[in-house]
């Protein structure tokens, strides 16, 4: 279990970075890359040594079949369905920061650029309180914006990747 954990953590943190070129959003995503050495170096291996060290079932080595009993085999394709588990476990905990990071992004620029966003991106300020995320993240103007808005927006998007890997540990 706690392997298993530790496996499909990083995995989704692989996951989680290679999604962020992948936006859909002119900026690309920043990933804050202490937050990123805190997670991988200190957050994922303390989970999973305290998985490995809590008391599991007291039952459970009676379900194990007994060593060296060539009567009990793995399926032969039982190595694919634990790769394929682990990747499939690993995509939604990847994917929703970065639908986190689209939504913050966008109304972190609406609310705290909003001078920008009228001469960049030609967005009247009387039309900027109707305007939606959407329209802020799609602005091209915006591609080589590297204000407080993008690194707020990647703060939580690495905070929230953090805990969606441990509320699925």
């Amino acid at each position: 279990s706690a392997s298993l954990f530790v496996v499909t953590a990083c995995i989704s943190f692989a996951l989680f970075v290679l999604f962020c070129t992948f936006s859909v959003a002119t900026v690309v995503p920043f990933v804050p890359p202490l937050g990123s050495i805190l997670f991988v170096q200190i957050v994922i291996p303390i989970i999973g040594l305290t998985m490995s060290m809590t008391d599991g079932d007291s039952d459970s080595m009676n379900r194990v079949p007994p060593k060296n009993d060539e009567s009990i085999t793995f399926a032969p394709r039982e190595g694919r369905r634990i790769y394929l588990c682990a990747i499939l476990r690993a995509l939604p905990v990847a994917i929703a920061p970065q639908l986190l990071y689209l939504i913050s992004f966008g109304e972190l620029v609406l609310h705290f650029e909003p001078l920008l966003l009228e001469t960049e991106c030609s967005m009247p300020r009387n039309q900027q309180a109707s305007e939606n995320w959407t329209a802020v993240i799609r602005c091209d103007a915006l591609r080589n914006y590297s204000g407080d808005a993008r690194t707020s927006a990647g703060s939580l998007m690495l905070a929230d990747f953090a805990l969606c890997v441990i509320v699925s540990s």
